[in-house]
């Protein structure tokens, strides 16, 4: 869960599942560890998002020993997709999802944060 710095409000959540689904989307993704996070327009521009996947990462990596991390965002979400490439994440390939175009991205342990 992700909270207020300020006054502890809750403001979304982040976690890491195994793609498993039989959508197109994660067809193309199956058994690949992807990152997912939600956050309340109240906490974007100030930093939880950068701050939960960071720590997010650092567990993937450092405890889960992962090879790497998947991201998936809605192409014209410039937010999301600005917050993986400032992580690290690299662009892989678009696809067709069920209601537009979803950009895919992959993180490595070895990717400057």
């Amino acid at each position: 869960m992700i909270h207020s710095r300020e006054d502890g409000t809750f403001l979304g959540e982040i976690g890491l599942e195994i793609a498993d689904d039989v959508t197109a989307l994660q067809a193309q993704l199956e058994g690949e560890a992807e990152f997912q996070i939600a956050l309340h327009p109240d906490g974007w521009g100030k930093g939880y998002g950068e701050e939960s996947l960071g720590a997010l990462l650092r567990y993937a990596f450092d405890i889960l020993k992962l090879p790497h991390v998947m991201g998936v965002a809605d192409a014209p979400n410039k937010g999301s997709r600005r917050l993986q490439e400032k992580m690290g994440f690299v662009w892989q390939r678009e696809v067709e999802g069920e209601i537009g175009t979803l950009v895919i991205y992959k993180r490595s342990p070895d990717t400057a944060d």
